[in-house]
């Protein structure tokens, strides 16, 4: 028991931490809103992420990444799209963590923090190790459904990230 006390101390800390980052990021958009939906729209977007965080903590990576995503919808930040990125990855949902590591390396290489800025790194590393690529070339506008599911119109712009395994590629027209 004691061993699990040290523990979840440990992750509260971490967990804590992330969020006074996160907050740090936030907060200059904050200064900046100039009226108030703008403002409610940035705290709500910091609550979701601490309320994600704790839930992080928990382990509960089903409910953070939820609470994540729907910061990320409100206020988009390079905080809430790795953290986002890392519950994807802890589900086992690689090729979506990848996508969402590659925007936050991409979109906010400039905010990024030192801690998340290390991290994105390896972290991009160990995903592309984890997925497959689907090259769809068409000389037609056609809609891509791979496993049931949309994933875009072909022609592609870029390869389509997907787990390892068997897949069902539908284009449809």
């Amino acid at each position: 028991a004691e061993g699990m006390v040290k523990r979840v101390r440990r992750r509260l800390a971490v967990a804590l931490g992330v969020v006074a980052l996160a907050l740090a990021m936030l907060a200059p958009r904050l200064a900046r809103a100039d009226d108030a939906a703008e403002r409610a729209k940035l705290e709500e977007a910091k609550e979701l992420l601490r309320r994600g965080v704790s839930l992080d903590a928990a382990e509960d990576y089903e409910g953070a990444l939820a609470l994540y995503l729907r910061s990320r919808a409100l206020v988009p930040s390079g905080s809430n799209t790795i953290n986002a990125a890392r519950c994807l990855s802890k589900l086992g949902r690689y090729d979506e963590a990848l996508e969402l590591a590659e925007d936050a390396a991409s979109r906010y290489a400039s905010t990024l923090d030192d801690v998340n800025r290390a991290r994105i790194g390896p972290m991009m590393a160990e995903l592309r190790k984890r997925v497959g690529s689907l090259v769809v070339t068409s000389d037609v506008d056609a809609s891509l459904l791979v496993d049931g599911r949309a994933r875009g119109k072909v022609p592609l712009p870029s390869p389509l990230r997907l787990l390892a395994g068997r897949h069902v590629v539908r284009i449809v027209r």
